[in-house]
């Protein structure tokens, strides 16, 4: 993971813009990096992880249900 994130950094990712979340899998949706990066996202973003399985265990439902969140109008 720390590669990655020196990868991201230096290609010019911001490192308050690099969300982890250590220890925990993709098999919980309520991880810490995991709210902070779909709050963080707006449309033109692109959302990059190490392995889809490190973004939601269950592709299906759970990969679903996240692009949804990606998707929906977050304006106030």
């Amino acid at each position: 993971m720390v590669l990655v994130a020196a990868s991201a950094a230096a290609g010019g990712v911001a490192p308050a813009r690099i969300y982890v979340d250590h220890g925990l899998t993709g098999t919980n949706r309520d991880r810490p990096g995991l709210r902070e990066v779909l709050a963080a996202c707006r449309e033109g973003d692109t959302l990059v992880v190490t392995k889809p399985d490190r973004l939601a265990r269950s592709l299906l439902p759970d990969a679903g249900s996240i692009a949804d969140e990606l998707t929906a109008d977050k304006s106030p």
